[in-house]
């Protein structure tokens, strides 16, 4: 799984990141998934996830909105953070109505169905 996210054209500036950045969700390191978990908080909201599978779920639709854009800031702190923008998880601020994301499956995660349609991904059968 890929996440590729693009900020408004003021945040990257402010940020001096790239127009594009790609994040592996899968990667969270120790020091940032302690960081998840100790939080922070953001005009008098605690946003914090106990596990990183906590915050990658947040991203899905699934999730209540509330958590979603709890998801998201998170999305953006570690993207930087890859991108070479170290700040603490309380110093991210952007604007979210810019901001443009979308998510990647490998081809092990969403296996390509054979000529019939069908999910290739079952036991294998002999004739």
């Amino acid at each position: 799984m890929k996440i590729r996210l693009r900020l408004s054209d003021a945040d990257r500036e402010r940020f001096d990141c790239p127009e594009w950045m790609d994040l592996d969700p899968h990667t969270v390191s120790m020091h940032e998934a302690i960081a998840l978990q100790a939080g922070a908080t953001v005009e008098g909201v605690t946003i914090a996830f106990d596990l990183p599978s906590d915050w990658r779920a947040s991203l899905t639709s699934d999730a209540t909105p509330r958590a979603r854009l709890a998801g998201m800031f998170v999305l953006v702190w570690l993207a930087l953070r890859r991108s070479g923008t170290q700040l603490p998880l309380s110093d991210v601020d952007f604007d979210a109505d810019a901001l443009v994301w979308d998510i990647t499956l490998d081809a092990e995660e969403n296996p390509a169905p054979d000529a019939e349609g069908k999910d290739e991904s079952g036991p294998e059968t002999t004739s």
